[in-house]
């Protein structure tokens, strides 16, 4: 068959429209682990150790090392990739009930960074998968403003 390719999955831990079982269940079915230390809101990854971050070498399948596997992002919703900050108005449980509107930082700058990271060093033939620790810059940490002009020059995206 073809060989395996490096894949990086990542996930918001309060994604509430791909539940984290269905991302984790795609996961494990590739053979891909856990990585980090962050567990998805699933029961597929309860029982093995997650593999520590940075990483480059996740798993080997017929010989060759491949880096990849989930990462999930905490205190992030479905939209975490492009928004900083999202209205939140459901639950994030079942029963799915409306509640009142709050707005939530997503870490919009640490998976982006890491997923360009990976995709560079992948491309260049020696692909890392990143600890979102290690040298992020963090606007997340900056206030929700939807007028842009108040924020400080570190916090505009």
């Amino acid at each position: 068959g073809a060989p395996r390719k490096h894949m990086l999955f990542q996930a918001a831990w309060l994604d509430q429209l791909v539940p984290n079982a269905a991302t984790s269940a795609l996961v494990r079915a590739g053979g891909f682990p856990l990585l980090g230390d962050k567990r998805p809101r699933s029961e597929l990854f309860q029982t093995e150790p997650p593999i520590a971050l940075p990483a480059k070498t996740t798993v080997t399948f017929d010989g060759t090392d491949v880096a990849g596997g989930l990462v999930v992002f905490d205190n992030a919703d479905h939209g975490y990739i492009g928004n900083r900050c999202t209205d939140v108005i459901w639950t994030f449980d079942p029963p799915y009930e409306r509640q009142e509107r709050f707005t939530m930082q997503n870490p919009t700058a640490s998976a982006q960074q890491q997923a360009a990271h990976f995709l560079a060093t992948g491309l260049a033939g020696d692909p890392e998968i990143l600890a979102i620790e290690a040298g992020v810059r963090n606007p997340e940490d900056c206030p929700c403003n939807p007028n842009a002009d108040a924020l400080p020059t570190s916090c505009r995206e």
